[in-house]
């Protein structure tokens, strides 16, 4: 019994050693300066974002990048009722992200797309209210992929 247990713990640790999985290293998450951020498309979508982004402005980072983001809004009908009026909204952000390491002339590319809805109300600021909400909470979603996606590009190099 004993050599059996041996033998499964040896197979186990040569199984989960060689596997390849790397530990991401949380501190060299921006680890990076946007020496210019360029946005194109939803301009308060975009404004958001690069109010978010505005850590990137530290010069003292190794890692010198060139952000765009290009940003598309599509809002559509989620829900309607049984008198056909409308209860519910989606609202989609699709963004496409190019960076560039001005070092190395590197060039990366990725499209992150975020949905989220809201209700209708009987108050049109409400409703209003509900839809900026949402999407400054799409906004900072956005956001934060951008800084992960970026940092991980970067130290994967």
């Amino acid at each position: 019994m004993n050599i059996k247990f041996k033998i499964c713990l040896v197979f186990f640790l040569a199984l989960t050693v060689s596997c390849g999985f790397k530990v991401v290293d949380q501190s060299q998450r921006g680890n990076f300066y946007a020496k210019e951020i360029l946005t194109t498309g939803d301009k308060r979508v975009n404004f958001q974002i690069k109010s978010n982004l505005a850590v990137l402005k530290n010069k003292n980072k190794k890692n010198i990048i060139l952000l765009e983001i290009n940003t598309k809004k599509n809002k559509s009908i989620k829900e309607k009722n049984i008198k056909n009026e409308i209860t519910k909204y989606e609202i989609s952000l699709d963004t496409n992200i190019k960076f560039e390491k001005i070092n190395s002339k590197r060039k990366y590319e990725k499209t992150v797309t975020v949905l989220g809805d809201y209700l209708i109300s009987k108050n049109t600021s409400t409703t209003l209210s509900n839809e900026r909400k949402l999407i400054e909470n799409l906004a900072d979603q956005i956001s934060d992929q951008i800084m992960e996606t970026i940092s991980l590009k970067l130290n994967d190099n």
